[in-house]
């Protein structure tokens, strides 16, 4: 039988022991580059959450100086993982374009990419600290286009695709 009181302590333990994670794009290290914005993962809790990893998945990118395109490839991202972030601490991290695993980089002299569409997600596994199971955030970006084709920011979408088995993202 339960009592009023059981009731409240089961719920202040779930809630003051329940870590959730956020990721918020942050600023751009490079004004041109859009890949070069830092998206900051914050643990929202109250206790550390341990054994953080971070995963980067890019459903499309197009750029066109160098004219080319790729979809559903692993990201770069850096850092990869975190044993701990602290309660109500952040991390900042990267998603940067990469071919099977291999950050892409341009030549020095020539012009800087011109990314016309930009979208990707960015998920987050951890294990908070009194909590018996893992726990992942995941959120999904599209870069927003202005009037002169430029990518200028970055536009949340409601939906992380579920991906394939031995795929991260």
């Amino acid at each position: 039988m339960f009592t009023f009181g059981s009731v409240i302590v089961g719920y202040l333990a779930v809630t003051l022991l329940r870590n959730d994670a956020t990721i918020v794009p942050r600023t751009r290290l490079e004004t041109t580059d859009p890949f070069s914005t830092l998206f900051t993962v914050t643990n929202e809790g109250t206790f550390p959450i341990d054994d953080v990893r971070f995963h980067c998945f890019i459903h499309y990118v197009e750029e066109r100086h160098y004219k080319w395109a790729f979809q559903d490839q692993q990201g770069f991202i850096d850092p990869r993982m975190e044993p701990v972030i602290e309660g109500r601490q952040h991390q900042d991290v990267t998603c940067e374009p990469a071919v099977m695993g291999a950050r892409l980089s341009w030549p020095p002299n020539g012009p800087k990419p011109d990314y016309h569409a930009v979208d990707f997600q960015l998920s987050v596994t951890y294990k908070p600290r009194y909590w018996p199971w893992q726990l992942t955030t995941c959120e999904r970006f599209i870069g927003r286009i202005n009037g002169q084709g430029q990518l200028v920011d970055w536009s949340y979408q409601a939906v992380c695709y579920r991906l394939p088995p031995g795929v991260t993202g």
